[in-house]
């Protein structure tokens, strides 16, 4: 049997993640893993990056459209038609796979006829709400392009329980959760002293309202707040991040608040360090799919501090303690001045979150991977 994985993506994060290790788990199973995807070099190295096999087979599969607008802001808006036409090429490819293979897709986010369906948010939902009308026939086109390719998968996986409802909502279909792997030996809590420290960690994109954070900081001149996050790999998405940045920093100068400070591009071990020394981790005014930079912090002994909503609440934060949400960011300030009063409280709450997230780690994931394989018989 080989195993035939559909890696439709130009970047390379959580989601990337998820199809790497699944197919480290079926290699470590005995399946020939072939990737069907638009860019052979983008898997490369993405695998390169997240420190996991890439040397797999590759039917590559990419159009000259998107490679014009990949380079461009409009990738960023026009992803999910792009990913739908994508799916009309694959189908084509995909027919002449024995039906004694598995397939899986795990970067459509659309139920197709296949064995397994990874969704990490319906690709019929827009991230961003608008009233425009051209987006509202825009969001009208995907969902009828996204209609015509829908299946009934064997198995239907999710990121989180809060996506389970937005699927079962969008789709009607069921759902198994399977979360996404954290890598929490490398961020893993080493006992050392944790200082006034305030850590964000964001895509520096319009929906995650990061200009809502210098207020929370404005409350806490105690403490220094680092807001991280990436520009983008081309110079259109650079300038995209930094419109975000501009609006901060305008925000900043409002308030007059000199304790909070955006970092770009900060190395990967730089961030664990931060994150090792912080005291808090805050995540932006926006319900997260899952969230895996909050387990990460988490797993760096960083008491969590989210909204509560998404699936960074329901999955992550809120089984450690329901009162580390919040619907204001003026909340934020009053949180953690709480917390700083009990020490007891705050030493047992990080031993409770550091606990939570070993259930995220890379290893669980394939273990649950094969597992729901199993119980579904494709496997």
């Amino acid at each position: 049997m080989k195993a035939y994985l559909l890696y439709l993506s130009t970047v390379c994060g959580g989601g990337e993640r998820v199809s790497l290790e699944m197919a480290k788990a079926l290699r470590e199973e005995g399946l020939e893993v072939i990737y069907v995807t638009n860019s052979a070099e983008g898997l490369r190295k993405c695998s390169e990056l997240h420190g996991l096999p890439g040397d797999y087979g590759v039917i590559e599969v990419g159009s000259l459209l998107e490679s014009i607008l990949s380079r461009t802001d409009r990738f960023i808006r026009y992803r999910r038609l792009l990913l739908l036409q994508q799916v009309y090429k694959m189908r084509e490819k995909l027919e002449s796979v024995s039906t004694d293979n598995l397939i899986i897709d795990t970067s459509t986010s659309v139920p197709l006829n296949i064995d397994v369906s990874y969704i990490h948010y319906p690709i019929t939902l827009g991230t961003v709400e608008s009233k425009a009308l051209h987006w509202r026939l825009y969001n009208l086109l995907i969902e009828r392009r996204a209609r015509r390719v829908m299946g009934k998968p064997k198995l239907v996986l999710v990121n989180s329980e809060w996506t389970a409802k937005v699927v079962e909502k969008a789709y009607g279909l069921r759902s198994t959760v399977l979360h996404p792997p954290v890598d929490v030996e490398y961020y893993a809590y080493d006992g050392g002293r944790k200082e006034k420290i305030i850590v964000t960690v964001s895509r520096l994109t319009p929906e995650k309202k990061l200009y809502t954070l210098p207020y929370a900081a404005s409350r806490l001149p105690d403490y220094e707040w680092y807001l991280v996050g990436s520009t983008g790999l081309t110079k259109f998405k650079e300038a995209s991040s930094n419109a975000v940045i501009g609006a901060i920093k305008r925000e900043v100068r409002r308030l007059g608040v000199r304790n909070f400070h955006v970092v770009t591009n900060m190395p990967r071990r730089e961030l664990r360090n931060l994150l090792l020394s912080a005291s808090f981790y805050v995540h932006p005014l926006f319900p997260e799919h899952f969230g895996i930079a909050v387990a990460e912090a988490m797993a760096a002994g960083c008491i969590p501090i989210v909204y509560r909503d998404g699936g960074a609440w329901t999955d992550i934060v809120s089984p450690v303690s329901t009162d580390l949400g919040y619907s204001d960011p003026g909340e934020v300030a009053s949180i953690i001045r709480r917390l700083e009063s009990n020490r007891e409280l705050l030493n047992t709450l990080r031993e409770k979150a550091v606990e939570h997230v070993q259930g995220f780690k890379a290893k669980a994931f394939r273990e649950k991977f094969i597992k729901y394989l199993e119980e579904q018989g494709i496997l």
